[in-house]
């Protein structure tokens, strides 16, 4: 077969196509006389935790997972779930900050604008916006260790949990601690 007389597909509209959902195509092809077009669905697909909005994804709590918003069943699609802290690193830190700390996890925002607030042992943490990974991973600086007030025993704020706000009020807090040393 020569170059030239391969079939070729050109022009596609739209250039993304939703999986699991019918919608019409058009496109400009050569040499596809010697094919039998038909509609393809696959059976198997997967669900991701994100997607771009150009993917128009929400999260659907008939199917408790992120799909195109014209495939959920439910009424009207849910609220994504509150955020899950599953690892910071590192778990410890100096008693004046000044350290990155990444907090791994999930529903952490769909966009760096998304996360509101972060803890860390009782301490504001400042987001690093610029190292923010859709959904799964936020990075933020924290402050130095807290002085404990009075009626405190200075242990008691040594060491504590992270924890985040995103927007909608969701709040995610970690079963892992973090310790100033």
């Amino acid at each position: 077969m020569k170059p030239e007389s391969c079939p070729q597909f050109e022009s596609l509209k739209p250039l993304l196509i939703p999986v699991g959902y019918e919608i019409p195509i058009s496109f400009q092809g050569r040499n596809l006389d010697i094919y039998k077009v038909t509609s393809v669905r696959p059976d198997n697909w997967h669900h991701f935790k994100h997607a771009d909005a150009k993917y128009q994804c929400v999260w659907c709590a008939a199917t408790r997972t992120c799909i195109y918003q014209e495939i959920c069943q439910s009424s009207e699609p849910a609220q994504c779930p509150n955020p899950e802290i599953s690892d910071i690193i590192p778990r410890f830190g100096p008693l004046n900050g000044r350290i990155s700390v990444t907090i791994k996890g999930s529903n952490m925002g769909i966009k760096k604008e998304d996360v509101k607030k972060i803890t860390v042992a009782g301490v504001d943490c400042v987001h690093l916006e610029d190292r923010y990974s859709v959904s799964t991973s936020v990075v933020c600086e924290i402050g130095p260790k807290r002085i404990p007030p009075h009626d405190l025993p200075p242990e008691q704020t040594d060491s504590g949990p992270v924890e985040i706000e995103v927007e909608g009020g969701r709040r995610g807090v970690s079963e892992v601690i973090f310790t100033y040393r």
